[in-house]
């Protein structure tokens, strides 16, 4: 299970910090690029620096902790995946021990369940029956041999063929994963 986009929405942290500082209505709808950079612009055009800097260096802390937030269904979710029996691992990739700590900070604080936790730029490396993810190159990585369960954002929905499962929310996601998981029983 990955963790941004997944269980926990920096996109509005993302959206207000960017409204705030470069006077701006931008919404998760406008974010139709998974590269930051592509998606936010003004950024580069106006300060120099690129997005992924301004996000996840310079306001780093403010995007994955303090104006981050659990997605709906998240918690009850992960929970009831466990409760079927399905081990429940976190796969992340996160830029620096900045990031790290407020997503272990994240995850404790609002009561996220998981059996195991792992810090990997390459999350292929992780074996498991299910991929539940919202990025493109994870979900369409041709050695990606797990079930992939895409939770959809504007940024990824080009890749419709491209998953075996697609869902707006996690709810929806650990539903279809339980049923097909006691279909193979």
């Amino acid at each position: 299970v990955d963790v941004d986009g997944v269980i926990r929405d920096i996109f509005g942290a993302m959206c207000r910090i960017y409204n705030e500082r470069f006077d701006d209505n931008k919404t998760l709808d406008d974010i139709i690029h998974y590269d930051v950079d592509e998606s936010f612009p003004r950024i580069k055009e106006e300060t120099g620096e690129s997005a992924a800097k301004f996000f996840f260096i310079d306001n780093a802390h403010y995007v994955f902790y303090e104006g981050a937030t659990v997605l709906p269904g998240v918690k009850d979710g992960l929970r009831r995946l466990h409760d079927e029996g399905i081990k429940v691992v976190i796969c992340t990739y996160q830029l620096n021990i900045d990031n790290k700590i407020d997503t272990l900070r994240f995850l404790d604080e609002n009561g996220i369940y998981y059996d195991s936790l792992c810090f990997t730029k390459d999350k292929h490396i992780v074996c498991g029956d299910f991929l539940i993810d919202d990025c493109p190159d994870f979900l369409m990585h041709p050695d990606e041999e797990s079930y992939t369960v895409r939770i959809e954002y504007p940024f990824n929905k080009y890749i419709d063929d491209m998953t075996d499962m697609s869902f707006t929310n996690m709810t929806d996601a650990v539903e279809a994963i339980i049923n097909h998981k006691n279909m193979i029983r």
